[in-house]
């Protein structure tokens, strides 16, 4: 019986990352070559300033989605053998936040337009934009509980299809959009890739859920409210702290001298980057849900194997795709325009960074699994945010790009340590 089990635990492991990589090479691979054709149409200035109103929507649509995705995927792969209908009404929780977070938001966003272009990015010119884009933070907001509710489902399949749907369609809107009309163009192209998102993620959930004879219950949601307190608030209030301290890093980037061609190189830099991460980050996200899975129905054993196979298979695909993009590096940043290849040495730091964060993301969903989302908030995430704010501060006004690279390296290799720690301290190793 113990074989069988092993067995089953590697053949979803290997289903789950297969599809996962056809899903994530059709969406994150049309934002990169979509990147690129933007980047080549709009040139390094105003790429820049492209780069910075898409990091502050998304940065505040992530913070807007209150986790409602990774609590989806935690709680529904946990009771979704055992309990469905505890998973119908977690479902219902997610989907009741964020649909109310993602009108909050948008609505906040409207009206703060012209305070942001004016006062903090100096750049007024680009309240517009901003207003334009509000629609990223809407689909967006509602799209994160989806993703996350699927990969609770382990609905990767469906997953796959609907990013390919969107992936295909997210290439044709921002390309074709940025050539008719520049960066207007470019920001509504991005509005309608994320609409188109939600529209392919909600069919794919609708199916899923049929499939588990899971019911979304809206009706009885306010029962699993202890999950808010003990889960969803620790969980967000980690996306209130650190998100605004990348934005911060990116604004204090934009205000120094050329800061909009140096975000530009580094917004270049940070695409490969995320290349990178992009399939350990699927890795992660099978292995999230499967370890998830093992503890709702308590096979302790099986929770250490998903555990321990994912940081092998995390870090070895990281490590092969560093090597790849540091090869290539040079060539790839050319991709995007003659002026954004001295960002080689950003890319390179921001490489060393990579590695970190994927072993920090691989050990830490013990950390979530063990709903210590408290202690992570206290103990990971508050230094994460002290140690980038402050080596921002420090480095940005004279390395530039380079300087926020630092940063983000700095950073996770601080938190690597933490995290580690903290999932001694939590027990691990005594689950038998």
């Amino acid at each position: 019986m113990s074989t069988v089990l092993q067995e089953n635990i590697s053949r979803r492991f290997a289903q789950g990352i297969t599809w996962n990589i056809m899903s994530s090479v059709s969406m994150q691979g049309s934002i990169f070559l979509a990147n690129i054709i933007i980047a080549n149409i709009l040139g390094i200035e105003l790429f820049g300033e492209f780069g910075m109103i898409q990091n502050t929507v998304l940065i505040i649509a992530g913070m807007a989605q209150m986790s409602t995705g990774v609590t989806a995927t935690k709680y529904i792969a946990e009771f979704r053998s055992s309990d469905q209908a505890r998973a119908g009404r977690i479902l219902g929780l997610c989907s009741s936040i964020s649909i109310i977070s993602a009108f909050i938001a948008t609505s906040m966003i409207i009206l703060a337009a012209s305070w942001l272009a004016s006062f903090v990015l100096k750049a007024p010119h680009l309240t517009f934009g901003i207003i334009m884009s509000s629609g990223i933070i809407f689909f967006s907001v509602i799209t994160g509980y989806q993703t996350g509710a699927l990969a609770g489902l382990e609905g990767y399949k469906g997953l796959a299809r609907a990013s390919m749907m969107q992936g295909i369609c997210c290439l044709i809107v921002c390309s074709v959009f940025t050539w008719l009309w520049k960066l207007e163009g470019a920001l509504v192209g991005l509005v309608l890739s994320f609409f188109m998102r939600w529209y392919a993620f909600n069919w794919a959930l609708k199916r899923e859920c049929s499939v588990k004879k899971i019911s979304m219950n809206r009706q009885n949601w306010w029962i699993e409210r202890a999950i808010i307190t003990k889960f969803a608030i620790p969980s967000a209030a980690i996306g209130f702290l650190t998100m605004p301290a990348v934005w911060f890093a990116n604004v204090l980037l934009v205000r120094q001298p050329n800061g909009f061609s140096q975000l530009g190189i580094f917004t270049a830099a940070f695409s490969l980057r995320t290349m990178i991460v992009f399939l350990p980050s699927l890795m992660n996200n099978v292995g999230t849900s499967l370890l998830n899975n093992q503890k709702g129905i308590a096979n302790h054993r099986n929770y250490k194997k998903v555990f321990l196979t994912n940081i092998f298979l995390t870090q070895a695909a990281v490590l092969i795709a560093s090597l790849i993009v540091i090869l290539l590096g040079r060539w790839l940043l050319r991709a995007f325009g003659k002026d954004f290849t001295e960002g080689y040495g950003v890319l390179l730091i921001l490489v060393l960074s990579a590695i970190a964060e994927t072993l920090t993301v691989a050990i830490y969903q013990v950390i979530q699994s063990q709903e210590k989302m408290w202690l992570s908030f206290f103990s990971i995430n508050t230094p994460w945010c002290i140690a980038f704010i402050a080596s921002a501060y420090f480095y940005v006004p004279t390395n530039m790009a380079m300087g926020l690279a630092w940063a983000y390296l700095i950073a996770w290799c601080l938190t690597a340590i933490m995290t580690g720690l903290q999932v001694l301290r939590v027990g691990f190793w005594q689950l038998g």
